[in-house]
């Protein structure tokens, strides 16, 4: 296996994670920060200097990033017997070739967030509406900034949307209720903003939801600032200077989350039935940061891979085969992890057969 991007906080995880399960790893990056043996100088910018790296691996996880950036130059890079995993990658791999295994949106949020909500639907029988909620005072890192950015101009995340039996429509206001919000902190003014991912759309698709509301939840109004600052900039057309104003908003973020606490939450409510009886089934993850459970993530899909589990891509992070494996792998490593439900329900939803907003 290889990991371009070991040195990164992510990359240094995963590369642990493979190892610490019996896989041989080599690594890939930039420089040489440490006096691993099997860290190669690699540039992800560069075709032939991925190409010579993977030529004896048998699958290779890019955690060099920006993923929206990097998709050409490591992905197309690779002999086509080597397998491709990226923690993130949006809608940019579509029409990637299908004759090599690929996963890519293999992290926290795309991945996690998917997998969560397919395990929830899988036990019960008709699944009619969801709330999923994600995010928290996380650290991140300057790639996956760049990746928000790039991924909202390309059309991966939609702002004050939510699904209605598969199209986007504009978000109903009251739809968010306490209880999508039960593993969030709310002393710092937690701000629950609609937003609904690709992936989301994907989930609702495959399981034919006809009701999904995606919430994105930011723990004050300055970090909202922050964001909406990133989201807002409109010249992406140059790498360099996009890199170079993200930066600036990660410095100013990190200076703002000083001295606080960081947590990382994703939180799923689904409503449905179960043998004809009205149930609800909810499932939450509670974690420091989402950095390990993104590798961890990313080391499950890769030994997928290696299984020849997902023999050909590309496929989202959610499509992993058996959900409970990766639940009880996060449990493993003190997650926090709580599935309740499903549990009957006497109230009928507010937006069923008496709803005149259009939705249904």
């Amino acid at each position: 296996m290889g990991v371009l991007g070991s040195h990164g906080e992510v990359g240094r995880q995963v590369a642990a994670l493979l190892r610490a399960s019996g896989h041989m790893v080599n690594c890939g990056n930039r420089s040489h920060h440490t006096s691993d043996e099997r860290t190669a100088i690699v540039d992800a910018h560069d075709e032939e200097s991925v190409n010579k790296f993977s030529r004896d691996l048998d699958v290779v996880v890019n955690c060099a990033g920006p993923s929206c950036l990097l998709k050409t130059s490591v992905a197309s890079a690779l002999p086509d017997s080597v397998g491709y995993i990226d923690p993130f990658g949006a809608n940019s791999f579509d029409n990637y070739p299908t004759n090599r295994p690929c996963v890519v949106n293999a992290g926290a949020t795309p991945g996690l967030s998917g997998l969560l909500l397919r395990h929830l639907a899988g036990l019960i029988d008709d699944c009619q509406s969801v709330t999923l909620c994600t995010g928290g005072r996380d650290r991140g890192g300057l790639s996956g900034l760049v990746d928000v950015v790039l991924s909202t101009h390309n059309s991966y995340g939609h702002p004050g949307k939510m699904i209605v039996d598969g199209d986007l429509v504009a978000y109903q206001p009251g739809s968010i209720h306490a209880e999508d919000l039960e593993p969030f902190p709310s002393d710092d003014g937690l701000i629950a903003s609609p937003f609904v991912t690709n992936e989301l759309r994907k989930v609702a698709q495959d399981f034919s939801i006809p009701r999904l509301i995606g919430v994105t939840a930011i723990p004050d109004r300055d970090t909202q600032q922050l964001l909406l600052r990133a989201l807002s900039q409109t010249d992406i057309s140059d790498p360099t200077t996009l890199m170079n104003l993200c930066a600036d908003i990660a410095a100013a973020k990190t200076k703002l989350d000083a001295g606080k606490n960081h947590w990382f939450a994703i939180q799923a409510t689904v409503h449905g039935t179960l043998r004809g009886r009205p149930v609800r089934v909810s499932g939450s993850v509670h974690a420091p940061d989402s950095t390990f459970i993104t590798a961890l993530f990313v080391a499950e899909a890769t030994k997928s891979v290696i299984r020849d589990e997902l023999l050909t891509g590309p496929k989202w992070g959610y499509e992993l085969p058996a959900p409970q494996t990766v639940l009880s792998s996060l449990a493993s490593y003190s997650v926090d992890i709580k599935i309740v439900g499903p549990t009957a329900t006497t109230d009928a939803p507010q937006w069923s057969d008496d709803d005149d907003a259009g939705f249904i």
